[in-house]
């Protein structure tokens, strides 16, 4: 029997989420974006705004892995988005997103140059804060963070390539208490950190989708930006 979507999901978040997350009643969905295009903006849903989708071209839906989702154009499209970041617990949050890339950012002209954008996240490298998923010109993938009290970068790096042209669920969990961070793909672990499992620093409010916050350009268009389609972020305490 073919797993519905949604019952997929569910089954990949109960092998992802930490206990606390699924068992305990104040278990909190901070963030939530359904990547529908209306109009040409998105909503989050916890709070209710609406962010315009950045682009040269119209703002497309395609069918997706919760209802529909939006396809980024790999030049152009992206999303300047916020986020109650204060309402993070960062010893104890998680992450999720789905997409379905159909090729890694070009990034540069050099393609012997295998540096990385973000798909979601608030990484900002001039406060040092924030987190964020990463996917590189050559199809390497991470989860990243700043760690809390010093200027750390902590990387959780899958060791296989993003798989294009098909649906990927990516979670990060941070669990300081289970002393666990951890990169799962579709359910399966891909990645742990073996350092000391450090809080995160939970960042600033701006959340970028489909690109990193800097731009870089070649003319009119983002190198950095992706190219394919991303679909139900989410974030939970």
């Amino acid at each position: 029997m073919k797993l519905s979507n949604n019952t997929f999901r569910r089954l990949i978040l109960a092998t992802i989420l930490p206990l606390s997350a699924i068992f305990c009643a104040t278990a909190q969905l901070v963030a939530h974006f359904p990547m529908i295009a209306e109009e040409g903006k998105i909503k989050e849903t916890q709070t209710d705004r609406t962010f315009k989708i950045q682009g040269k071209f119209d703002a497309e839906n395609i069918p997706g892995a919760e209802g529909q989702a939006l396809r980024l154009d790999g030049y152009t499209s992206h999303i300047n988005a916020q986020i109650n970041a204060q309402a993070l617990n960062g010893s104890s949050f998680t992450f999720t997103l789905w997409c379905a890339i159909e090729s890694y950012p070009m990034m540069n002209n050099d393609g012997a140059v295998n540096s990385y954008t973000y798909l979601a996240g608030n990484l900002n490298e001039t406060t040092r804060s924030g987190f964020a998923f990463l996917l590189s010109a050559q199809g390497d993938y991470s989860f990243e963070y700043y760690a809390a009290g010093w200027p750390v970068k902590v990387t959780v790096q899958a060791t296989d390539k993003l798989p294009r042209y098909e649906w990927n669920h990516l979670a990060a969990v941070i669990d300081i208490h289970r002393d666990e961070i951890l990169l799962y793909r579709n359910g399966q672990i891909v990645s742990a950190f073996n350092g000391v499992p450090t809080p995160a620093s939970v960042g600033g409010d701006d959340f970028v989708i489909g690109k990193s916050f800097e731009d870089i350009k070649t003319g009119l268009f983002l190198m950095n930006t992706i190219n394919g389609a991303i679909d139900d972020i989410r974030i939970y305490n």
